[in-house]
């Protein structure tokens, strides 16, 4: 059993590795038209008194 669990240890090791494809990682910050960047302070002070509000009650 020790031979056989060695192998197996030893099969899976030396198997090459794949090769990741970043290809799939483009179009995940798709935000489907909305602008962000053009509204980052709104967003930003939203958050900012939605968590002092929720801290102070």
């Amino acid at each position: 059993m020790a031979e056989y669990i060695r192998r197996l240890i030893e099969r899976d090791l030396s198997a090459p590795k794949p090769q990741a494809d970043i290809s799939f990682i483009f179009g995940l910050g798709n935000s489907g038209g909305s602008d962000i960047a053009s509204e980052h302070r709104t967003a930003i002070g939203e958050a900012v008194e939605a968590d002092w509000a929720r801290r102070t009650q």
